[in-house]
């Protein structure tokens, strides 16, 4: 919109704006205040009781609380049995140089 409203390119706006400072400071400074309003309207939803809102405000900023999703798998071989080896894997001469400082892995 902005490039329409000046009568030029996206590419020559965004061109210009790498040119200047205060234009990055501009567009920043905007941006900012635009997630000030979407942050003030997840509160109020928050506020409201809305579901999805407190979940997304837990699973982000509450994850120093502990609401964090946490996955766990588990890799398992053929009908859920061990994983079996069944090739022989090249290790790097290089790797083989620095196996001492890794003690717990067998080269």
């Amino acid at each position: 919109m902005a490039a329409e409203s000046l009568g030029c390119s996206r590419q020559a706006l965004h061109q210009r704006v790498n040119k200047s400072k205060e234009l990055q400071q501009i567009i920043h400074d905007e941006r900012q205040g635009v997630i000030d309003v979407a942050e003030s309207a997840l509160y109020n939803r928050v506020l409201d009781g809305d579901m999805r809102a407190i979940e997304f405000t837990l699973r982000t900023i509450g994850k120093d609380r502990g609401y964090v999703e946490k996955r766990q798998e588990e890799i398992t071989g053929k009908d859920g049995g061990p994983l079996e080896h069944t090739h022989q894997i090249n290790v790097p001469e290089e790797v083989k140089k620095v196996a001492h400082l890794l003690p717990d892995v067998k080269v």
